[in-house]
């Protein structure tokens, strides 16, 4: 077994992407979370964010700030890029950051005030997409913040797994009394359910959402 020795990056534990085999993270430190920040009266640190390729080139897109907490990643396949949430606790707003890797490029391409977010928890960019959502657990919600706003009524026990053109698909847990889940179909635009199916949805490490349906 081959034995690859990095040094200068003993705080380093890789975390694996849904939909890459190639791509790894590590946020340091990861036992904090933006929530925990939201009305705290000290100064943060801020955090540090790597990307790990299965090569072993690691790298650091956003330079850590005080004050300014980084996101785990969300990488989308069809552009080559990780999107990265960036809260800006002095600036007060939430940015969506994106790295293009072959260009090695990060740029802003979307920013909300922070007060968008409300609580902090539950906040994530919906799979291959640049959409932002922060999810209401307790009310069975998905409210999109960027670059729309609009509300998605989900059902109970059901959660947004990605972004495939115009459709959104979720999937829903059922116990009847035997669990079972059922794939959902929503459109969008209107975000009205357009197909129902019972079987399992998952993403898959080549970007592709497999079903598996009766």
């Amino acid at each position: 077994m081959k034995i690859k020795e990095l040094k200068g990056y003993e705080n380093i534990y890789p975390e694996k992407f849904e939909n890459t085999s190639e791509w790894f993270y590590c946020r340091a430190p990861w036992e904090i979370d933006a929530d925990e920040l939201l009305y705290s009266d000290k100064d943060y640190e801020g955090n540090r964010l790597y990307l790990i390729h299965i090569s072993g080139k690691i790298f650091e897109p956003i330079r850590q700030k005080k004050n300014v907490f980084l996101s785990s990643p969300v990488y989308n396949r069809d552009d080559n890029a990780f999107v990265i949430i960036r809260y800006d606790f002095v600036k007060k707003t939430i940015q969506i950051v994106k790295y293009e890797i072959n260009s090695d490029n990060c740029s802003v391409i979307g920013e909300v005030p922070l007060s968008k977010g409300g609580d902090l928890i539950n906040i994530k960019i919906l799979q291959n997409s640049y959409i932002l959502v922060k999810y209401e657990n307790t009310e069975d919600t998905a409210n999109i913040i960027y670059p729309d706003e609009k509300c998605i009524h989900l059902e109970e026990n059901e959660g947004l797994i990605s972004l495939s053109g115009n459709m959104l698909v979720s999937s829903k847990w059922i116990e009847d009394p035997d669990y079972r889940e059922e794939i959902i179909i929503r459109d969008y635009e209107t975000t009205e359910i357009t197909e129902r199916k019972d079987g399992y949805a998952a993403v898959m490490p080549n970007g592709e959402i497999w079903m598996f349906c009766k």
